[in-house]
């Protein structure tokens, strides 16, 4: 009897021991896994980004990532981080290096840096975050564009980045002009990305019967030198508003308007999300330009159903 009290003695007790070194094994290892998350940081997520989206801090050998840290709250990094200076066309694809395009750049000029990121940030805070998010890669910030042996560009794209040409306000870069150039490069952006949801039949259509484009752009197959390159060569790529009746009639805003439709939808981008108001006059006087306008929302609102009509009277004000 003596001798089997014993034995459950000792067999409690290595029961115990056992379920003591179990318990200290697992605390340990927890302990151990805490100091381990604190170590090694997830990368970082931009604020309001949806959850799951990472994004790490880009790099480019050829340029230089805005400095965040030096400025004011309203340069808010989830944008900034897209904003880069280049120091040289290696930003450029490629192709854009060599003939017959042979693009080259003049670097910003260092005193209107400060300037170019806040209009760039403000353009980009008219977008719900996610179309940003989701189609923006870096916007290339200089105060020059050369492209096919020397035409100057006033801006231009590549599959998500954007390039945009900034000088100060006395040579006719105002703000309203340059961050016009940011939707309007943008909508490029968004119509490639999304052609099938861009009604280009319907577009063509507001334009009657006799209307022809100066040249084609890549949405309709072009793999050269497209219609807008063409206009600038020949000095019929004027930016203004347009005073013919008879382009108005068409929807056609600009002169530049009439070099391909990818220039023709780009022009009402900048209007929509800028506060112009000739362009509501001109919705209001002619079907053309209304029906445009309602296509280029419509565009947009498939994207995001939130960029309906109201959106735009809002954000443009």
């Amino acid at each position: 009897m003596h001798r089997r009290f014993i034995e459950l003695l000792l067999a409690f007790a290595v029961g115990g021991l056992i379920v003591g070194l179990v318990l200290w094994f697992y605390m340990a290892r927890n302990n151990h896994s805490e100091d381990r998350s604190e170590r090694l940081k997830p990368a970082v997520i931009a604020p309001g980004s949806p959850p799951g989206t990472h994004h790490a801090p880009m790099v480019t050998r050829a340029g230089s990532r805005v400095n965040v840290e030096q400025k004011s709250q309203a340069l808010n990094e989830r944008y900034a981080k897209h904003l880069v200076i280049p120091r040289d066309s290696s930003v450029f694809p490629e192709s854009w290096r060599r003939h017959p395009i042979n693009g080259d750049i003049t670097v910003l000029v260092a005193s209107i840096r400060a300037r170019a990121t806040e209009l760039m940030i403000r353009a980009m805070k008219k977008y719900p975050p996610e179309v940003i998010w989701e189609n923006l890669g870096s916007v290339f910030l200089v105060s020059g564009l050369r492209f096919y042996g020397g035409i100057s560009y006033g801006g231009t794209f590549s599959r998500s980045d954007v390039y945009i040409v900034i000088d100060a306000p006395e040579r006719g870069y105002t703000d309203s002009y340059v961050e016009a150039l940011f939707h309007q490069e943008f909508s490029s952006v968004l119509l490639y990305r999304h052609r099938t949801r861009f009604p280009l039949e319907s577009w063509r259509r507001v334009n009657g019967k006799g209307f022809k484009y100066l040249g084609t752009c890549a949405l309709e197959g072009n793999r050269g030198k497209d219609g807008g390159a063409q206009a600038i060569e020949r000095g019929v790529a004027n930016p203004g508003n347009s005073r013919q009746i008879s382009d108005l009639t068409r929807g056609i805003l600009t002169e530049y308007s009439k070099s391909t439709v990818e220039n023709d939808f780009n022009h009402y981008a900048g209007k929509l999300f800028m506060n112009d108001p000739w362009f509501w006059q001109m919705v209001v006087k002619h079907g053309g330009v209304k029906s445009k306008m309602e296509l280029a929302v419509l565009f947009y609102s498939r994207l995001d159903r939130r960029m309906n009509r109201e959106w735009f009277n809002k954000v443009s004000r």
